[in-house]
Formats: structure tokens, sequence, C-alpha cells
């Protein structure tokens, strides 16, 4: 019964301590030392926890020996830290190995350059890249050519020869080439231009495709096609130049 000064029946006061979670003793169906039953759980090999002696969470110790995965969980946001830096570094350097490769030099001639115009998805992935790029690497300000042409490019009424006007405009501002440069002369300094790469392929291939509507012959409509696919490509890389 509980009576008098007790803490308990029959314990604390003018009578034993009563049983606890903090006597050292183990007592009150617990199922360790203060641990288990009414207590918090005894720590285990397998209780998420580090504890009882453990090198890492439920392993070395009393626990089974640690292995390489075990430390990597231990160490997981280091982990995460040292394999991203990783990551980033050989983005760094397969970028740099891209900007340098000789890829650029060769889509310049007409068997490659032909390959990347006559794979229209190609071209959508460039821009894709050319556009996730831009997300990082934004100037201030757009080109303000780039801006003027794209504003030319979409006129309603645009001719023919307004949309090539405009686009050689924005060619030989854009290189430093007089308006009556030549096809290989705008080839050859977009080339060896220190744009980078996705840009660079972007500007090649608007460049040869404008080359096309030089032709006397096109078929109706195609001049519009093309007018669209130059501010599409303008438009995604004129904070980049």
């Amino acid at each position: 019964m509980h009576n008098g000064k007790e803490e308990g029946v029959d314990c604390g006061g003018p009578c034993e301590p009563c049983p606890s979670c903090t006597d050292g003793v183990r007592n009150q169906g617990e199922e360790g030392v203060d641990c288990g039953g009414p207590c918090s759980p005894c720590a285990s090999c397998y209780d998420n926890t580090l504890n009882q002696g453990e090198h890492y969470t439920d392993c070395g110790g009393p626990c089974r020996p640690c292995n390489l995965l075990d430390f990597l969980k231990h160490y997981l946001f280091t982990t995460i830290l040292f394999f991203l830096a990783i990551a980033i570094l050989l983005a760094i350097l397969f970028w740099n190995a891209a900007q340098h490769s000789e890829l650029v030099q060769l889509a310049t001639y007409d068997k490659h350059l032909t390959f990347l115009l006559n794979k229209p998805f190609i071209i959508r992935i460039l821009l894709f890249f050319a556009k996730l790029r831009g997300l990082f690497f934004l100037r201030s300000t757009p080109h303000p050519q780039a801006e003027t042409t794209i504003a030319t490019l979409s006129k309603a009424t645009l001719s023919r020869n307004d949309g090539m006007s405009a686009l050689r405009t924005f060619f030989s501002k854009l290189t430093n080439l007089p308006p009556a440069y030549t096809n290989e002369e705008l080839f050859l300094s977009l080339q060896h231009s220190r744009r980078p790469l996705i840009v660079k392929l972007l500007l090649l291939i608007l460049a040869k495709r404008t080359t096309r509507l030089e032709s006397k012959i096109t078929v109706a409509g195609y001049a519009k096609q093309e007018f669209e696919l130059a501010r599409r490509i303008l438009r995604a890389v004129k904070r980049q130049l």
C-alpha cells in the first residue's frame, strides 16, 4: 500500500528506494540494466544508433565488423560532397577538352554541317543545351545586333531579301567582317572565334542555312521556315555572344 511518505508502493521515503530506470539495477521487468520494459529500449546492433562502443552505426565493437558501405553511410554528407566535387572537376575537364576538340573544325566542312543541317532533332538538342548553358553564363545584356535582327525577322511582312540582309548584317557586326564578306570568310571567322562550343555550332549552322537562302531557287514557304529557325537560334544565344 502506498502510504506514509513512501514514493511508491512500499518504496521510497522511509522504505527502500523505488525501482527506476536510473538505479543501475535490472528490475521492474527491464530487459537489461535500466533499459527495456518500462524504460527506454536497450541498445542493440539494429537500433540505427551509434552507441555501446560501436565504431560506426550498428557495426564495430560488440556488433559485426564495419565495411566500406558503413564508412560511406557514416560520412554520407562528406561522401556526397566528395563525389560532387569529382563530377564537377570531370565536367570542367571535359568541357575544356571539347572546346579545343576537332569537332568545331570538322563541322565547318560541308559534309559535317550537312549532317547537322538535315537533323532537326540535333538542332533542337543544341538549342536546349544552349538555353541550359544560358542559365549559368548569361551576359547582363543581349547582343544588340542580335536583338535588332530578331526584331527584323519577326516582321509579318518580311521579304526574303530583307531577311537575308538582316542576317548578313548580323554576321558582319558579330565577326567584324566587311558587309560583302564571302561564305568562306564567315565560316573561318566563326570557326576560330573563342565562343562556347554549343554557341559556335549553332552559329555555324545558322550561317550555313543562311547561304541556302541565297539560292535563287527556293520552295514556297522555305524562307519563312528558315527565318523562324534563325530567330530561335538568335534567342538562344543572344546573351552568350
